[in-house]
């Protein structure tokens, strides 16, 4: 009993500190988004590629890629609500060189290019 009870325990902490090793990753992704690749989660956080990739199905449901693409959209729909800035600006700022994929990407997740989706957010229309 005491074995297994300790087995139950140790499970449980290692699914805690992977929640909370997944927090750290989704955040330091938010914070580089132009620039982020699994190399760059290798060297600042020291796990394999393969580590990511089973951490992030986990816990984010998805896969890296899917991650990446979900909050560099949610990030240019803020952007496109919040500033001013051109639609090339945060397009480069969320980490798209090519401006039809995100203007694809964009339009599949939200239903209407960027600049129809900037305009009725800012009107007020929903």
């Amino acid at each position: 009993l005491s074995l297994g009870y300790d087995c139950l325990v140790e499970d449980q902490e290692k699914a805690q500190m992977h929640q909370l090793l997944y927090n750290e990753v989704e955040a330091h992704i938010r914070s580089h988004l132009a620039t982020i690749t699994i190399p760059a989660l290798t060297e600042r956080f020291h796990y394999s590629s393969d580590f990511y990739n089973r951490l992030i199905h986990r816990y984010g449901g998805t896969t890296y890629s899917g991650l990446l693409q979900r909050i560099r959209l949610e990030e240019a729909a803020s952007l496109l609500r919040g500033t001013v800035l051109p639609i090339e600006a945060i397009l480069e700022r969320v980490g798209y060189q090519s401006r039809g994929f995100f203007y694809r990407l964009f339009t599949r997740q939200y239903g209407m290019a960027p600049g129809e989706y900037r305009k009725i957010v800012r009107s007020g229309v929903s």
